[in-house]
């Protein structure tokens, strides 16, 4: 028995083909339909590993959206928001990056930060809360789609 088969495999490494570069998939999807094409008796394990290759590509596209913006519901999204640097601070004062004067507004009501590709939301200690999704949060990564409640006001993550 080789040393291999008895060590584990770190965590680290065990899911690493999930962060393949997406031209290293499409040559991927490129070489097994050319094998097909060359040998028809490698036709259908082929044409499977075309198609959950092709399921993969697309799994990975829609996940990964990049959150960009926070639009206001039920307002015209040139009140939209971009997210830009690191960190913005939203809250009542005209000092804060997001400025809503509204009493139902803390000074500083929430933060929103980046790491790395990925941008959270975390509440400072806010008299009403910061609400995703309809729940009151402490501190919550952002994806597309999330509403986001600050106050009366309400946001779309885009």
């Amino acid at each position: 028995m080789s040393a291999s088969a008895t060590t584990p495999v770190p965590a680290n490494r065990r899911l690493a083909w999930r962060r393949l570069p997406a031209r290293l998939l499409l040559a991927a999807i490129a070489l097994a339909l050319s094998a097909a094409l060359l040998l028809p008796h490698l036709v259908v394990p082929a044409l499977v590993a075309v198609a959950v290759a092709i399921a993969f590509f697309l799994h990975q596209a829609f996940r990964a959206a990049p959150v960009r913006r926070l639009v206001p519901v039920g307002m015209s999204s040139a009140f939209s928001v971009k997210l830009t640097g690191t960190s913005l601070i939203v809250g009542r004062l005209p000092c804060c990056n997001i400025a809503i004067p509204l009493p139902t507004v803390s000074a500083h009501h929430c933060r929103l930060y980046q790491v790395k590709s990925s941008w959270y939301i975390e509440d400072l200690d806010s008299r009403n809360g910061t609400r995703v999704n309809q729940k009151r949060i402490g501190k919550r990564r952002l994806r597309v789609g999330d509403r986001i409640s600050i106050g009366e006001l309400e946001f779309q993550v885009q």
